[in-house]
């Protein structure tokens, strides 16, 4: 096992690996916060579409991914149940 850093890494990790200090990186769980968020954005009228640094279609995701934008939004038409498997609702 190694691990391998860019140059000029901020993260003190040689020291981390010297203090026995374990850093657990991975994919959060946005579902589970989702709720508690929204709440937030409404009540507080954040500004949330600042954050974003690019907005795209869903069928350009792609080329969106290939940018590696900080803050890639897609957006796509709602999927329905009431019309087959992948119907969907224009955006309003």
């Amino acid at each position: 096992m190694g691990y391998y850093l860019a140059p000029g890494t901020r993260v003190p990790v040689m020291r981390m690996y010297a203090t026995d200090i374990t850093l657990r990186v991975g994919v959060s769980h946005a579902r589970a916060a989702l709720t508690d968020l929204l709440d937030f954005v409404h009540r507080t009228d954040f500004p949330a579409e600042r954050v974003t640094t690019l907005l795209a279609d869903w069928d350009d995701a792609p080329a969106a991914y290939a940018a590696k934008a900080t803050k890639l939004v897609l957006q796509r038409d709602r999927l329905t149940g009431d019309a087959g498997a992948g119907s969907r609702v224009a955006r309003p």
